[in-house]
């Protein structure tokens, strides 16, 4: 019997068939030679494809591949014009499914435009490619600096900007074509402050209502 079929079959029979058996490669330059691996439970095979373009040519591209959790499948893109970063992530939910290389992400104009920044200067019309569907506002403050950065990015990329771990401090996405003017972005960011204060209110009532119930 072939080795790789023994170890799927000798996997399932000890695994009850809730884990899957996926290929393994974490060696993030170059190519490397994938493993088989027992991944946990709730997970799923994956391959991931890493590109990142500066001004326009490709200058890094990493391929892996290994267990995730479902969620984490699924595409995103961040533009900033001079840099953009593009990551893809193909999931399947078989044993040893994930033995081809994740397809890069389009990088097509979309026919979608946001405004980008060139040092101080943030009135760049930028083409957004691919899956690129919001525009995007970034601010990295420093000791020594604040820089502005603006762009397109992908609804994934939008949908977790308070959860993304980064050297900048805040970022706002905005869907529309060249949305990301400061006019605009400040009238979002007020609406935003109303919705925390609504929220805040019914939280207060919601308190008082609890404090009365203890009475």
């Amino acid at each position: 019997m072939h080795l790789n079929i023994f170890i799927v079959l000798l996997f399932l029979l000890f695994s009850g068939g809730d884990s899957l058996m996926c290929y393994e490669c974490k060696n993030l330059m170059g190519s490397c030679v994938a493993e088989q691996v027992l991944c946990p439970s709730g997970t799923v095979c994956a391959s991931t494809t890493t590109s990142m373009n500066i001004l326009g040519n490709k200058a890094m591209n990493i391929s892996t591949k290994g267990c995730v959790l479902p969620e984490s499948c699924g595409s995103l893109s961040l533009n900033y014009g001079l840099v953009r970063t593009a990551t893809s992530v193909q999931c399947c939910k078989t044993h040893l499914c994930n033995i081809q290389h994740a397809d890069s992400t389009s990088d097509r104009p979309n026919g979608k435009q946001c405004y980008s920044c060139d040092g101080t200067n943030c009135s760049h019309k930028l083409d957004c490619l691919g899956i690129e569907d919001h525009c995007i506002r970034s601010i990295e403050t420093t000791k020594a600096l604040t820089r502005t950065l603006k762009g397109c990015a992908s609804k994934t990329i939008c949908d977790n900007v308070q959860h993304m771990n980064d050297r900048f401090k805040s970022h706002l996405c905005c869907k529309g074509n060249l949305c990301n003017t400061e006019e605009n972005l400040r009238y979002m960011k007020t609406i935003l402050h109303l919705w925390d204060d609504e929220d805040n209110l019914w939280d207060a009532e919601d308190n008082l209502w609890d404090a009365e119930d203890n009475l």
